[in-house]
């Protein structure tokens, strides 16, 4: 069917996506945080989820976890996004290495979200600019697609 929805893919891309664009993951790997969620959330908001953040220019995973929060408290995905953005991210994460998506991860990944969130802890510089690295893939994107000027076409 050309409905059914791909979870295995779903749950590469969105590790990809955190990998690709160097999101601030704690102490942990993608693979660890993106089984974790998929306990908590539906595996479909995942990666949409971490296109909401990129969108955002908030790359940390509780960043991630505020959106997915937020979209379980509306019982909703509510995407700021459009498909233009999501095909010029996605189209720009290498493929990574295949990993076993059935081994959930070990680790004390749920203590520490836990923690974070029995305590109300919440960065003050929560809301951050994009690590320059990630500016630079995400501007380099924009340039291959004719979406800005560089100095050069300027003049």
């Amino acid at each position: 069917m050309a409905d059914e929805f791909d979870v295995d893919g779903a749950i590469a891309e969105a590790i990809s996506l955190l990998n690709y664009y160097g999101f601030e993951l704690d102490d942990n790997n993608a693979t660890e945080v993106v089984h974790f969620w998929q306990t908590i959330y539906p595996t479909a908001w995942l990666r949409m989820a971490v296109l909401e953040a990129l969108y955002r220019g908030r790359y940390k995973q509780i960043s991630v976890e505020e959106i997915l929060r937020s979209w379980q408290k509306w019982d909703r995905v509510r995407c700021n996004f459009d498909l233009e953005f999501e095909s010029l991210i996605c189209s720009k994460v290498e493929e990574q290495t295949p990993f076993s998506l059935s081994d959930p991860p070990q680790g004390n990944l749920e203590k520490s979200i836990e923690l974070r969130e029995l305590t109300g802890e919440v960065a003050a510089n929560e809301v951050v600019s994009a690590v320059p690295e990630t500016y630079e893939k995400l501007k380099a994107i924009a340039i291959e697609q004719g979406q800005i000027l560089t100095e050069e076409q300027e003049d």
